[in-house]
This record gives C-alpha cells, structure tokens and sequence, in this order.
C-alpha cells in the first residue's frame, strides 16, 4: 500500500504539472495569435514607398520613405514630415517606432528623410539637406495624397532641433521655393539641442571643472581657432540658431 501510495502521489504531481504546462503553453499560442494580429494589422494598416531619391543623382542618403494609409481617399491628407535625431552623426530614416502606424491611421501622410550627417558635411550643408527634401515632398506629396499646403514638420532630439530651425528660418526653405504657408505646425520632441552657445558654455564649464576633453566634433577648424582669440559664440552657425544672439533674429523668424 505505500508503494500503491507514493504512485499515486507522482501521478498526482505529473498531473498537475501538465495542467500547468498545458494553460501556460494556452496561454503562449493566445499571445502569439494576438501578437499575429497586431503584426498582422501594423502590416496592413499602411503602404511603405521606401528609399524614394528626393535628389537627382545625389547621396545615398539622399532618400526618404512615404507611408500613407492603406484606403484610398478622395480628399488629400496632411503630411507629417519626419527628421531621425542622432547628434547629427548618426541616425537613419527607420527610427520612427509606431509614428507611421499611430498617424496614417488617423489620416496622415507620414514622411520620414535622410541627410547627410557630420562630419562627411558641415552643419550648413545639413540642414539644406533636410531643406531640399522637404522641398521635393512639397513638390510631389500630392501624387502620393498629401496635402502640400498642410505639411507639419516635426524631429527628435537633433532632428528637433533641425525641425525647429526649417520651421522659424525661412532662408532654406525659401532655396526650395516653399512657403512658411504650407507648413501647418511644428512639432520638435526633446529638443535639448535648440540653444545651441547655452550648451557650449556648460561643456566649457564642465571642463574647467572636471578636465577631460571637449566635444567639439560639429565645429569647423576655422571655429576652434576662434576659440583661442575669443568666444566660440561668435560663430555665424551659433549666432542664427540662439535666442540670446547679439546679431539679433534670423530674417523671416515669425514672431511669437
């Protein structure tokens, strides 16, 4: 009879043991099928134009992608323009996470870009990057059916700050033939990078402090020497992108 027992008991544990693995192994294929979903519905729910050249024989990152919403629409959409961060270094066009998905399902034409990124080119040679592109969505989003007199223009981190310069700064978009009327907002998302002097001055400070080496790696050889007579403020890069410039705004920054 113990022996009879001690079966009894195993039988008992292995049964329990595959009602376990049996509901967590259920539980596993629902998540899977939901997960299926999901992908399946992140797939479907919008068209990806990929790698589209916004230059005549230009750059490799000379491209950008166009997502829109799977259903055709009579009406054209408003346009979300999209500039990657990457301290202006590093960065690509597919680091957009959900924004496609989130806006081409409530009516948006999302367009994300490629630049040139330091320091293959200097910081003027950038943003115009950025500038001819938003040029050429202007010219061409209709065929793709956006709206090129509602397009918002919006970046992360040093896209954010790229995003906020175009938007204020109408000299590049003017190069381009586009309006400050066809943009219809401006969305920069952690842009820590807007005053740009503000942030040399703390580095400078950080340094005089702690030691160690500065980052200077978007200045110009001619801007570092600059620094050994007098403020690397002075810099005309530095001058047209901070509120605190002594030459006073950039011509055609709206007022507040």
């Amino acid at each position: 009879m113990r022996t009879d027992g001690r079966v009894v008991k195993l039988l008992f544990r292995f049964s329990r043991t595959l009602e376990t693995d049996l509901a967590m192994s259920h539980k596993i294929a629902i998540s899977l099928a939901l997960l299926g979903c999901f992908v399946a519905r992140t797939a479907c729910g919008q068209k990806l134009a990929a790698d589209i050249p916004y230059l005549k024989n230009g750059h490799e990152r000379h491209v950008l992608d166009i997502y829109t919403p799977e259903k055709a629409s009579d009406k054209k959409r408003p346009v979300m323009f999209w500039i990657h961060g990457g301290g202006w270094r590093v960065g690509d066009k597919s680091d957009v996470a959900l924004k496609p998905k989130v806006l081409t399902e409530r009516g948006f034409v999302f367009v994300s870009t490629n630049y040139r990124l330091l320091p293959e080119v200097d910081m003027d040679t950038l943003i115009r990057d950025v500038a001819k592109s938003l040029g050429w969505v202007h010219r061409n989003i209709a065929k793709h059916g956006g709206d090129p007199q509602r397009i918002f223009v919006g970046g992360h981190s040093a896209g954010a700050q790229l995003a906020a310069l175009i938007c204020i700064d109408d000299r590049y978009l003017k190069e381009e033939s586009v309006s400050f009327d066809a943009l219809r907002g401006c969305v920069p998302v952690d842009g820590d990078t807007y005053d740009i002097p503000k942030i040399i001055m703390t580095a400078e400070h950080r340094q005089a402090l702690y030691g160690g080496k500065m980052f200077t790696g978007f200045l110009s050889r001619d801007a570092c020497r600059q620094r050994q007579g007098h403020s690397t403020l002075s810099h005309p890069l530095f001058l047209r992108q901070s509120r605190h410039s002594r030459a006073g705004p950039p011509v055609g920054i709206r007022p507040a």
